[in-house]
């Protein structure tokens, strides 16, 4: 059976494709941080407005609280 090298055209083709791997390869990771990026900002936007709620919360509680101490003869 006889060894078959490849030609240069062959050599070519497998490094456009090799060149062409890594390029989607970047592209990959690149949405990959993008998409972290979006879903950690959301995260953080969240955490803020949960914390803001909770603060309105306990604010109308003690308001309630005050006025129920207030209304006791």
């Amino acid at each position: 059976m006889p060894i078959v090298k490849p030609d240069n055209s062959s050599t070519y083709n497998i490094k456009r494709v090799e060149r062409e791997d890594a390029k989607v390869t970047v592209w990959d990771s690149l949405q990959k941080a993008k998409a972290e990026a979006a879903i950690q900002k959301l995260v953080v936007k969240l955490e803020k407005k949960k914390s803001s709620s909770l603060d309105k919360i306990f604010s109308t509680l003690r308001s309630a609280q005050r006025k129920a101490g207030d209304a006791q003869p």
